[in-house]
């Protein structure tokens, strides 16, 4: 089988040239990332960068000849370089939507769940129901006659929950990676959630409706305060059917950025409930506290009594 001459010695000057400076791209641009890649290194995607040089290279060169009648191998090569150039730099100017996505997902730390063994992070009173987290410096006292546990939702730290009357109250984090210097600038979530009101308020808008299947109504975000902190507090109401009856919910929680976290505290209550008294459920979320490195709430709270 007979060789090309444009991937003969003759024109192996400008495959190296192509291959090096893929090199030095990648080198100070890094990889894509791409969902399904990640395991591949820098000498595959410099491949890469050649062969899809070569494939576009190809199709520049088969419209040259039909239109030229004639064959060039110089012109062949130049546009190989040319396809190279353009997509390699069209990747680095305009990253493709899937490498958004995870560069997204590279600035949040795993969730708690993830990250495996909590046991010394946190501390549950399992007579007074006060709860704890050292790692993300948050504690909550439950109500003595509650049930808890960890939740469902990938973030939910805690959960403490009525189970007769349907009422839960939950904590999530999320935790974002940050450099010292971040960590120390303050993030006025109000002026953030100006900016980008339509991705903040999606997880409770869009995706609630799609998990349950239901409309969400009279939905509301205002600027409140929580744990001494600027928030978002937002409020709701839901329609849930069962196989016997159907009744609305309702959902009111806020949501604070402090250093690295994002704490979204939130209460779910059948609105016939709410609606009787609201200051009573309102109450709870005054029993969420912020707690220093090593510090326990109910050793905290016993002291102060």
């Amino acid at each position: 089988m007979k060789t090309h001459p444009i991937i003969t010695k003759e024109y192996s000057i400008y495959w190296i040239i192509m291959a090096t400076g893929s090199f030095i791209i990648y080198g100070i641009f890094g990889i894509p990332k791409m969902e399904g890649y990640q395991q591949y290194g820098i000498v595959f995607w410099v491949l890469s960068s050649l062969f899809t040089g070569l494939i576009v290279g190809t199709l520049l060169y088969l419209l040259y000849k039909l239109i030229w009648k004639k064959s060039n191998h110089n012109i062949y090569i130049s546009l190989i370089i040319l396809g190279w150039a353009v997509l390699l730099l069209k990747g680095i100017l305009f990253p493709s939507t899937s490498n958004a996505k995870t560069s997204s997902t590279d600035q949040f730390e795993k969730s708690y769940k993830e990250q495996g063994s909590q046991e010394f992070d946190q501390y549950l009173d399992s007579t007074t129901n006060i709860y704890s987290n050292f790692k993300y410096h948050i504690a909550f006292d439950a109500p003595d006659n509650w049930r808890t546990d960890a939740g469902v939702s990938e973030h939910t730290i805690f959960r403490a929950y009525q189970p007769d009357s349907m009422l839960t109250f939950s904590i999530n984090v999320i935790e974002r990676r940050l450099s010292k210097n971040e960590k120390t600038s303050k993030v006025d979530i109000w002026e953030l959630y100006q900016k980008n009101k339509k991705q903040m308020d999606y997880p409770f808008t869009t995706l609630l409706e799609e998990q349950l299947n239901t409309k969400i109504e009279s939905f509301n975000c205002e600027k409140s305060t929580i744990l001494y902190n600027p928030c978002l507090k937002r409020k709701f109401q839901y329609n849930v059917k069962d196989i016997d009856f159907e009744y609305y919910m309702t959902s009111v929680s806020y949501q604070t950025i402090i250093n690295e976290f994002t704490y979204t505290i939130g209460i779910n209550i059948p609105t016939v409930l709410y609606d009787m008294n609201p200051s009573i459920y309102n109450e709870l979320f005054y029993k969420v506290y912020l707690l220093k490195d090593g510090e326990r709430l109910d050793e905290l709270l016993k002291n102060k009594s």
